[in-house]
């Protein structure tokens, strides 16, 4: 399955309901399948984006929650690009703890939660494992709880 994986630095970063990143930090450490398939941002692309479910995570020296949900829209100006967004309350908030005991299943190996970064940074990544993976931390939950 495919999901947007959506990290920041900013403590504030998913608690507006829309953030504004650097066009730059857009599809960082996405596979390049996905990169060809999204980076033009188009109608196309954009509508595919907003269908995967997607994680908004922090930077682990941050020491917030992250958070399951979906991005309900994106739209570039320039050399900045602007998502809203949308909690799913029915999941429980992730711990860093819980993200580095699902990382394999999640495919976040390459994204290091450790990484002191000063912005934030858009991932699109395919993983079988997703489903498997959420189950784990929200045993009992069923795949539409999920996404």
């Amino acid at each position: 399955m495919t999901y947007n994986l959506l990290v920041s630095a900013d403590a504030d970063a998913w608690d507006r309901g829309s953030y504004v990143l650097s066009y730059g930090r857009f599809l960082e450490a996405t596979d390049e399948e996905f990169v060809e398939r999204f980076r033009s941002l188009d109608a196309a692309s954009i509508s595919s984006l907003v269908k995967f479910p997607a994680l908004f995570a922090y930077e682990t020296f941050v020491g917030k929650l992250a958070r399951v949900g979906r991005v309900t829209s994106i739209a570039r100006r320039g050399l900045d690009v602007r998502i809203t967004f949308e909690f799913n309350e029915q999941v429980p908030a992730l711990s860093s703890e819980q993200l580095d005991t699902l990382s394999w299943d999640l495919e976040l190996g390459s994204l290091s939660f450790q990484l002191v970064v000063k912005a934030s940074r858009f991932a699109v990544g395919a993983s079988e494992r997703w489903h498997h993976g959420c189950r784990t931390v929200f045993s009992g939950a069923s795949s539409g709880q999920i996404l």
